[in-house]
């Protein structure tokens, strides 16, 4: 019996892999948090989780070095703190787009493995 080491390089890029593979589902769930999921406007908690998740998205998108997503993720995430510490809601203008940039974002890393 043949054993294969697997190397640091190659544990990396499969982890890599597979936090491209959850994206998606990522972005619908801070999407529908952001949003309310079609309230007037999200409640606090949901905002929280929506700055949580981009937290987490802009972290694991630095390490892996997918720098677009981790910048517009960043920004996001600077959205919903800034929102948060006022009380209020962000500005829904500003959160359309903030959100459709870091959809852009993980649609140009998503779009090489589609066509795979």
């Amino acid at each position: 019996m043949t054993t294969k080491l697997i190397t640091r390089s190659e544990k990396l890029q499969a982890l890599r892999l597979n936090f491209i593979s959850q994206l998606p589902g990522m972005m619908e769930q801070l999407v529908v948090d952001a949003t309310g999921g079609g309230e007037a406007s999200p409640d606090p908690q949901a905002l929280a989780r929506a700055q949580r998740q981009a937290h987490t998205l802009a972290g694991t998108a630095g390490t892996f070095g997918l720098m677009e997503i981790y910048r517009d993720a960043r920004e996001l995430e600077e959205l919903f703190v800034s929102s948060l510490q006022a009380g209020r809601a962000p500005e829904s203008g500003l959160l359309r787009l903030r959100v459709e940039a870091l959809q852009a974002a993980v649609h140009r890393v998503l779009l090489p493995r589609k066509a795979l």
